[in-house]
């Protein structure tokens, strides 16, 4: 998946709302989740913050509530999955907070989640099937050709909900 340009529309989409302080939240700074970072840097023209978040659900709310000042000091949070999005929506909704008129927030995978969760997940769109049917048939081919190597990126589509908008200053 091109993760560094989902990560890039993100970007774009938060600079052309008027976002300055924007927050990226993982559980790591490695692969998928690195470029998923610098492509939103990348888009919002400006090094935005990072937050490393514990990967278990409980040590991850008690660490919201411990960094609540300096969540709500951001205007938008882009999360690297949909996963920790809808956490992150939940635990700012329980503590008083408005999404998106007081955050704006974002994910990245647009599983069925997206849908289900309100406001509706604005989120970046990764093609699970295309990406089965190319893994296939490079396992295919490297069987064929034990040398043979190939990098292939798959594109991805940042898909507009509600759980984003336009900042008002």
């Amino acid at each position: 998946m091109d993760d560094w340009d989902g990560g890039r529309q993100v970007g774009e989409h938060l600079r052309s709302l008027g976002h300055r302080r924007v927050l990226c939240i993982s559980d790591n700074q490695e692969c998928m989740d690195q470029q998923r970072f610098e492509g939103l840097c990348g888009g919002l023209g400006f090094r935005a913050d990072f937050m490393m978040i514990p990967m278990e659900r409980e040590a991850r709310i008690c660490y919201y509530r411990e960094h609540f000042g300096q969540l709500r000091s951001y205007s938008a949070i882009f999360a690297v999955s949909d996963h920790y999005a809808v956490d992150l929506i939940r635990f700012l909704q329980n503590s008083g907070v408005k999404i998106p008129d007081d955050i704006s927030v974002i994910g990245f995978d647009d599983s069925e989640v997206c849908g289900q969760v309100v406001p509706s997940l604005t989120s970046v769109r990764q093609d699970y099937r295309a990406r089965a049917q190319m893994a296939v048939r490079l396992l295919k081919r490297m069987k064929e050709q034990p040398d043979y190597t190939e990098d292939v990126t798959i594109p991805v589509q940042f898909i507009v909900r509600n759980s984003s908008r336009r900042l008002y200053h």
